[in-house]
């Protein structure tokens, strides 16, 4: 079995934060972390061919519903994580999408999340 990879969705994923953030998830995780700033080009990547890809998917708010909508069908994604300072917006559009493990505020948080998934 192929190991999952991350896609991170996020308009900001190349700020100095997020980076920090990207750099603590391959090493703790030892995961593949796809970084996109532009919505069509996470969509691409997330919908291309290739039945045996595993994908586990972290998106930032503003555009979590935008994208969880794209690609609610898609056979590689495995779990969608909700990356939001601001949790209330994002509750109750989320509960219509039963991939998403969660909207977390904290990476440590997320991190921990991802971990305790039966896929690794």
């Amino acid at each position: 079995m192929n190991p999952a990879e991350l896609v991170w969705f996020d308009p900001n994923v190349h700020n100095d934060e997020n980076k920090f953030y990207t750099e603590m998830l391959k090493e703790e995780l030892k995961i593949k972390v796809n970084t996109f700033t532009k919505f069509e080009d996470a969509v691409q990547f997330i919908q291309k061919d290739g039945r045996n890809r595993r994908l586990l998917v972290i998106c930032c708010g503003s555009k979590g519903q935008d994208l969880c909508e794209a690609i609610k069908m898609d056979i590689n994604v495995i779990f969608l994580y909700i990356f939001s300072a601001r949790v209330g917006l994002h509750k109750e559009w989320a509960k219509n999408y039963y991939k998403i493990q969660g909207i977390y505020t904290d990476i440590l948080e997320l991190m921990h999340s991802i971990k305790t998934q039966e896929f690794f």
